[in-house]
């Protein structure tokens, strides 16, 4: 998956707020985090999500 915890994204368990708190905390806390998680999420979001993966994915699916 391209999804990694730490790396570009905070996985938090779903129904627990406490653990979204801590995480949000984490990210005020740790200016290093944040930079490293916005710079993976950018990178993520250029490799995976562009409008040519868009058009990629949309015609693999229409040829099937």
């Amino acid at each position: 998956s391209p999804f990694v915890d730490q790396e570009n994204l905070l996985l938090c368990p779903p129904e627990d707020p406490d653990s979204l708190a801590k995480a949000i905390a984490s990210l005020m806390d740790n200016p290093t985090l944040c930079q490293r998680l916005r710079a993976g999420a950018l990178k993520l979001a250029a490799e995976y999500f562009s409008w040519d993966k868009a058009v990629e994915h949309t015609l693999a699916a229409l040829s099937q």
